[in-house]
C-alpha cells in the first residue's frame, strides 16, 4: 500500500473514531454483554454448622454469639430475648432444667429440649423450643469435670438408696439458653429475614426497616456488584467492572436499603447478598416498623378495687397469736371510716417448722374478715418475713423462692386461702432482700400476680425507696404485675443506726417517691406509705447513739413534753425536733410527726395524683389524722359519706 492510501485509511479510521466517540457510545454500550458473577464467592461461607451469620449497615458479623443455628432452626439468646421482645417474661430455673414463660395470666413451665407451643400454652411435636448451649470449654477442663464426676461416684456409701422414681439433674455448667426463633415469631408476631441455606440474618439499626421495590421497566434491572456505570470502551483492555452482575431482578421484588452511593442504593436481597441497585430501577424508600410487640395485660376490673384513692392501714398481729375480732379493735375503727378503706392484718409470716425447714405461719381468722368486709373494708392479708427471731430465716426466704417447686406450691397455697377465706387482696411485704433473691422475688410476684389476679384477688407489696441496696427488687416489673406497690417513706434512719436522724424527713420522702416514678411504678400505682411513730435517740455527751427506740406518734410527743424537751420546728426536715438535755451531757433528740408534717405527706400524694396512702400502723393513730385523710381522698375525687358523731 503506498503512503497515500496509507493516509487515507488513517483519516477514515480517525474520523470513524470520532463519530463513535460523538454518535455511537449507546450503539456500542449495548453490544457490550452483563458479566454474571458468582454470589457464593461474594458471601461468606459459616466456619461451623451452629454459627449465623449476622448482616447489617455495618457489614457481615461473624462472631456474634446472639444467634445460633441448631439442626437447621435459627434459634436466639434467651437474655437478649428478655431484653428486646419480652420485657422479662421468661425464667431460666438453671437447677431444674425448666425455663417459665409468664404471661399476664398464665405460667408455662418448659423443659428444655421439649417443644412446645407457647401461643396455645401446650405441649407439642417439631423442634426443641429451648436448648442450653455450654461455653467453650478446654480439652483440660472436660477432662477434669469429668474426673470429678467418676471421683464423686466411686466415694457414694454402700446402702445409700436413690429413688428411681425422682430423676436426679445432672448441674448444667456454665452457658446460655436459646430459644426457637419460629415459636418466637408466633408468639410475637415477627418476622426474621433469614436464610438457612447460608444461615444469614439480615437486620437493621433501630425500630425501622427500610425497603425498595423493583419497578416494571422494559429494560433488565440489574443486582449490581458495583456501584457505578460501566464504560464500553473500558471492556476493550477487559475492565468489566461496571458491567457485573448477580443477577435479574423480578419486578416487584423487595430489596432491603442500607444506604446510597451516588445513582445507585445500597442493597441486600432476602438471602443476605450485599450489592446495588440503579435508583431509577427501583421505587423510593419505604420504611416499616419492626420487633414492635405488645404484650398482653391483664385489668383488674374495678369493681375489685377498693375506690379511690385508697388508704391502707396495717393492723398488726404478734406471730403465733391468732388473727381475731373484738370489741376493743371494732371500737379502734369506729374512728376510721371514709378515712381507711383497706385493711391489712399481718397474718401470713415466713416461718421455720420444728424440723428446721422453711414453711408458712398463718394466723388467719374467718370472723374477722367477715366483720371488716361487712363494714365496707377490704381485707389484704399480709405475707411477711420480718416478725421472727430465726438467725437463718434469709435462708428459708431463699430456700422457698428459688425452687420452681416451692415457690409456685407458695403461689397455689395463697391461691387456696385467698378461695377458702374471701379475702380481697394479698400484701407481700418481704424486707431486706439479699441480691441473691432479688430476681426470685421478681419471678415471685410474677406468678402470684398471672394465678390471683384473673381470679379477682388485688396483689400489692411492700418496698423501700430507691437505694443502691433495693436495686433488685425490680420496681418496672413490679409496676407491671401488680394492682398497687406499697412505698415505705421510712426508716431513713433506722434502728441501730449509728447516726440520729429523722424516721422520714420530707426531702427524702419526696426524692422517694419521684425516684420510684422515674422507675417505672405508675403514678396511680404507687401508694405513699407513712410512719405513724418517731424513733428516740439517746446520745452520750460527744454525740454519739447509745440507743433507740420507737413508739407511736402521740406517745413520743407526750414524752417529749413530759420531759420539757425544747421542741422546735425544722425546716429543712419538715418535722418538729424535740431535744432534751440531761445533767450528765446525754440528751434525748427526735423528730416528730403530727398533723402539719403529715399534711406536707398527702399534699405530696396528691399532686403527684399518686394510688393513696398507707399507714403503719393501726393503733398508733390520733383522730385528727383521720380527719385530714378524709380531707385528702375528698380532694383526691373519693366520695365521703358525712360521719355520723
Amino acid at each position: 500500500m503506498n503512503k497515500r492510501n496509507v493516509f487515507f485509511t488513517i483519516v477514515i479510521l480517525i474520523g470513524l473514531f470520532i463519530y463513535i466517540i460523538s454518535n455511537g457510545k449507546e450503539e456500542i454500550e449495548g453490544m457490550v454483554q452483563m458479566v454474571f458473577v458468582s454470589e457464593e464467592e461474594s458471601v461468606p461461607e459459616v466456619e461451623d454448622k451452629n454459627q449465623v451469620i449476622v448482616l447489617s449497615s455495618e457489614g457481615y458479623e461473624m462472631e456474634d454469639a446472639t444467634y445460633r443455628a441448631i439442626n437447621g432452626e435459627m434459634y436466639i439468646e434467651l437474655e437478649y430475648i428478655n431484653e428486646q421482645y419480652a420485657q422479662g417474661r421468661f425464667f431460666f430455673d438453671k437447677a431444674a432444667h425448666l425455663v417459665i414463660y409468664t404471661n399476664s395470666t398464665t405460667i408455662m413451665n418448659c423443659s428444655l429440649g421439649g417443644s412446645y407451643d407457647l401461643v396455645k400454652f401446650t405441649e407439642t411435636t417439631g423442634p426443641a423450643t429451648f436448648v442450653f448451649v455450654p461455653e467453650v470449654e478446654e480439652e483440660s477442663s472436660k477432662e477434669e469435670s469429668s474426673d470429678e464426676e467418676s471421683s464423686e461416684e466411686e466415694t457414694e456409701e454402700e446402702g445409700e438408696e436413690s429413688s428411681e422414681e425422682e430423676e436426679v439433674l445432672e448441674e448444667l455448667p456454665e452457658g446460655s439458653v436459646y430459644m426457637n426463633a419460629e415459636m418466637l415469631s408466633k408468639m410475637f408476631n415477627l418476622e426474621f429475614m433469614y436464610d438457612e441455606e447460608r444461615q444469614i440474618l439480615t437486620v437493621q439499626d433501630g425500630s425501622m426497616m427500610r425497603f425498595v421495590d423493583v419497578k416494571e421497566s422494559e429494560e433488565p434491572v440489574y443486582l449490581k456488584a458495583y456501584a457505578e456505570a460501566g464504560n464500553p470502551f473500558k471492556t476493550i483492555i477487559g475492565d468489566t467492572k461496571g458491567y457485573e452482575v448477580y443477577r435479574e431482578l423480578k419486578a416487584g421484588e423487595t430489596l432491603v436499603y442500607y444506604g446510597e452511593e451516588g445513582d445507585y442504593y445500597r442493597v441486600t436481597d432476602m438471602k443476605g447478598l450485599v450489592a446495588y441497585v440503579e435508583k431509577s430501577a427501583v421505587s423510593d424508600v419505604r420504611y416499616e416498623e419492626v420487633g414492635k410487640v405488645e404484650l398482653d395485660s391483664y385489668i383488674m376490673p374495678a369493681e375489685r378495687l377498693p375506690e379511690g384513692p385508697i388508704s391502707v392501714t396495717w393492723d398488726y398481729f404478734y406471730p403465733g397469736g391468732g388473727g381475731y375480732i373484738n370489741d376493743y379493735i371494732i371500737s379502734e375503727y369506729s374512728y376510721a371510716k371514709e378515712a381507711v378503706n383497706v385493711i391489712s392484718p399481718t397474718w401470713l409470716h415466713i416461718w421455720e417448722d420444728e424440723y428446721g425447714e422453711p414453711t408458712i405461719l398463718s394466723d388467719m381468722d374467718q370472723d374477722y374478715i367477715d366483720w371488716a368486709q361487712s363494714e365496707g373494708y377490704q381485707v389484704w392479708v399480709m405475707l411477711e418475713n420480718v416478725d421472727n427471731t430465726f438467725s437463718n430465716i434469709d435462708n428459708h426466704l431463699y430456700e422457698m423462692l428459688s425452687v420452681t417447686e416451692t415457690r409456685q406450691a407458695l403461689v397455689q397455697q395463697l391461691l387456696v386461702w385467698y378461695q377458702e377465706y374471701g379475702f380481697d387482696g394479698i400484701n407481700i411485704d418481704f424486707e431486706g432482700l439479699e441480691t441473691r433473691v432479688g430476681p426470685y422475688y421478681v419471678q415471685f410476684m410474677r406468678e402470684l400476680s398471672a394465678v390471683l389476679r384473673p381470679q379477682g384477688c388485688v396483689v400489692s407489696t411492700d418496698i423501700g425507696v430507691p437505694s443502691a441496696w433495693t436495686e433488685h427488687y425490680g420496681r418496672d416489673v413490679l409496676g407491671e404485675v401488680c394492682d398497687y406497690i406499697c412505698l415505705m417513706a421510712y426508716d431513713e434512719h433506722y434502728t441501730g443506726d449509728t447516726t440520729a436522724g429523722s424516721v422520714a424527713s420530707y426531702p427524702w420522702v419526696l426524692d422517694g417517691v419521684l425516684n420510684s416514678l422515674n422507675e417505672g411504678i405508675p403514678a396511680e400505682k404507687l401508694v405513699l406509705c407513712v410512719p405513724l411513730y418517731s424513733r428516740v435517740w439517746w446520745l452520750n455527751s460527744n454525740g454519739e447513739v447509745m440507743e433507740d427506740w420507737s413508739n407511736g406518734m402521740s406517745e413520743v410527743w407526750e414524752d417529749m413534753e413530759d420531759y420539757g424537751a425544747q421542741i422546735t420546728w425544722d425546716a429543712d426536715a419538715g418535722q418538729y425536733r424535740a431535744e432534751h438535755v440531761f445533767s450528765d451531757g446525754s440528751r434525748y433528740i427526735t423528730w416528730l410527726e403530727d398533723t402539719k408534717s403529715m399534711q406536707m405527706r398527702f399534699d405530696l400524694a396528691l399532686e403527684q395524683k399518686l394510688g393513696g396512702i398507707a399507714l403503719w400502723r393501726q393503733e398508733w393513730e390520733t383522730d385528727e389524722l383521720y380527719d385530714q385523710i378524709r380531707e385528702y381522698r375528698a380532694a383526691a375525687g373519693a366520695v365521703i359519706d358525712p360521719i355520723e358523731e
